[in-house]
């Protein structure tokens, strides 16, 4: 009889600690569901705002993390047109870091009335540089690939693209540029672009018209 008592003691001990442990799980997976979003960090964009890229995910009143799943919220990202790619991974237990690719504006097609985006997409009217006339087809594709090795901030200093071609360059066009000067490039040269600032700081201030379709021959205007 007195080893049916101990036995029983054993049991009962064993189901207050047990009890006693669920208790505690069932706390804290309670307080965990209950963590809010606090912390989000968004990298990669220079376009888009962050506080629109926010309100774009529906996550701009910080839910709780147990709302805020990853998979969801990239393809929610990838239906935004301007949105070229993405990642979002967890920070901690209350944080999430969002990179962003963007897809862009290369320039705005005065005749299409429609924005050119990196990867070759239209969309309704954006900032970017104008294109003011037309370009053959092959020519206008080109023109895509090619103005997407222009760092965009280089991009962003170019006011209007026009197609000038000539009877020895049928890849010719003029760019005005916000600085007020103007530039002759070919598509084959459009790399050299990206040297605009630093050629243009030899010219101490004058306006003129850079030919980076033939070497970096600078005319100051007015002259000549």
């Amino acid at each position: 009889m007195k080893k049916k008592k101990n036995t029983r003691k054993i049991k009962y001990k064993s189901v207050i600690i047990v009890a006693v442990i669920l208790i505690i799980i069932a706390i804290i997976v309670y307080s965990f569901l209950g963590i809010r979003l606090t912390n989000i960090y968004i990298s990669g964009n220079e376009y888009i705002k962050d506080q629109d890229i926010i309100e774009y995910l529906g996550i701009e009143d910080y839910p709780t993390m147990i709302n805020v799943r990853s998979s969801s919220l990239k393809k929610t990202l990838s239906k935004n047109i301007l949105i070229k790619s993405s990642k979002i991974n967890r920070v901690g237990l209350s944080g999430i870091n969002i990179e962003i690719e963007e897809n862009y504006p290369l320039f705005f097609d005065k005749n299409k009335d429609k924005t050119v985006l990196l990867d070759g997409r239209t969309t309704n009217h954006l900032e970017a540089p104008t294109l003011i006339n037309y370009v053959p087809d092959k020519k206008y594709e080109l023109l895509i690939q090619k103005l997407s090795l222009v760092d965009r901030k280089i991009l962003s200093k170019v006011s209007e693209i026009e197609y000038a071609p000539n009877e020895v360059d049928d890849e010719l066009f003029l760019l005005r540029m916000n600085d007020g000067n103007y530039v002759y490039i070919t598509l084959i040269k459009i790399k050299s672009l990206n040297e605009y600032v630093t050629i243009i700081k030899n010219f101490k201030g004058k306006k003129g018209i850079l030919y980076l379709d033939s070497g970096e021959y600078f005319k100051v205007l007015g002259e000549g």
